[in-house]
């Protein structure tokens, strides 16, 4: 499995535009792709300009697929001019 993780701040009023393009693309990801073992999105409690993605892939080639479809494309484009910064992405190894 392979576990990922996206952090994104977009301008304060921005936060409900993020949040419904996330609504979006995290629906699209979970009916659409069967590589995707988990995504689920999240925004901090005491900042709603703060995302949090943990995403969790079956096989590097569920994760190539899932950079490369048409809703990322779109969700990323819509995003792009809202963020404060770029996003960033950092790949988590389980504890054993």
């Amino acid at each position: 499995m392979i576990v990922k993780v996206l952090r994104y701040q977009v301008r304060r009023e921005a936060a409900a535009a993020a949040l419904e393009a996330t609504r979006v693309f995290v629906d699209e990801v979970v009916r659409k792709e069967g590589g995707t073992a988990k995504y689920e999105a999240f925004q901090q409690k005491d900042d709603p300009a703060r995302f949090t993605h943990v995403m969790t892939f079956r096989t590097p080639s569920a994760e190539e697929y899932h950079r490369k479809t048409s809703w990322n494309k779109a969700f990323a484009e819509k995003l792009a001019p809202l963020l404060t910064a770029p996003a960033a992405t950092e790949e988590l190894v389980k504890v054993e």
